[in-house]
């Protein structure tokens, strides 16, 4: 399956006077296909539109927004239409946005907290999988972040298309996992349930079973129960507020 396509990820940006982003991609490729001798009046007569809106695209070296946006994401491999090493390390992001990340809503920047080794293991990881790079940055009294080094707005925009929950989080904003985490691959799977548990898992004094105690849908989780109990073999049972993970199935998890 494809887990990112290129006009999705096109309609994330808001150009001026476009219904559809997607539509300034197909007009910018096509501007592209005359002769390099060609001017933007002849290619615009051409093209049957005017002027303005294709010049700093033939005169100039300019590109809408939304190319560069699907040249970086082809260039580093997000576009695969099949589960690749790339499109999973997507996949982890975004699952990790869910327990202990966020994407900022007015710039779409991408940011993980540093609260557990093994996760920040798997984030790192990841990004240097999809080609942007990581970097720690401080967070005033608050636990230091993961940031992408390059292509954060690309890589925050692509996460969001992947349903990665953007803004704040809460039973409104967070109401399922995202239908692909069904169809990836197993061991993808069992990272997937790994990065929720050791994310937001709480210990407790009943031996080795764990709360996953948040404000999310109760449809979410569900839909984390039935990922643990899917790779784990064991049980996993949703309360009004979480889901209490059974000490058979963190044992499964090799988190005890």
């Amino acid at each position: 399956m494809q887990l990112l396509d290129q006009k999705s990820l096109a309609r994330t940006y808001d150009p001026p006077n476009r219904v559809d982003p997607w539509d300034g991609v197909e007009l910018y490729r096509e501007s592209q296909t005359y002769p390099d001798n060609w001017g933007s009046r002849k290619v615009a007569r051409r093209m049957d539109v005017s002027r303005g809106e294709i010049s700093r695209w033939v005169d100039g070296d300019s590109k809408p927004d939304a190319v560069h946006a699907i040249e970086f994401a082809r260039d580093h491999g997000w576009l695969a239409e099949e589960w690749t090493p790339t499109t999973i390390a997507l996949a982890e992001l975004a699952v990790s946005i869910f327990a202990f990340g966020s994407i900022e809503t007015d710039t779409l920047l991408p940011t993980w907290a540093r609260t557990q080794p093994d996760n920040e293991a798997v984030v790192e990881a990841a990004l240097e999988q999809v080609g942007t790079g990581y970097r720690s940055v401080p967070n005033g009294e608050e636990t230091a972040q993961i940031r992408p080094t390059d292509g954060a707005s690309y890589l925050g925009r692509a996460l969001s298309v992947i349903n990665a929950p953007v803004g704040h989080k809460n039973d409104e904003t967070v109401r399922q996992l995202p239908n692909w985490v069904d169809d990836a691959p197993d061991e993808a799977r069992e990272t997937f349930a790994l990065l929720l548990v050791r994310g937001r898992g709480y210990e407790t004094d009943r031996r080795d079973t764990r709360f996953i105690k948040t404000r999310r849908s109760r449809q979410y989780f569900f839909d984390v129960a039935d990922l643990i109990e899917e790779v784990t073999g064991e049980s996993a049972n949703v309360f009004e507020q979480g889901v209490t993970v059974s000490a058979d199935a963190v044992r499964e998890l090799g988190l005890a």
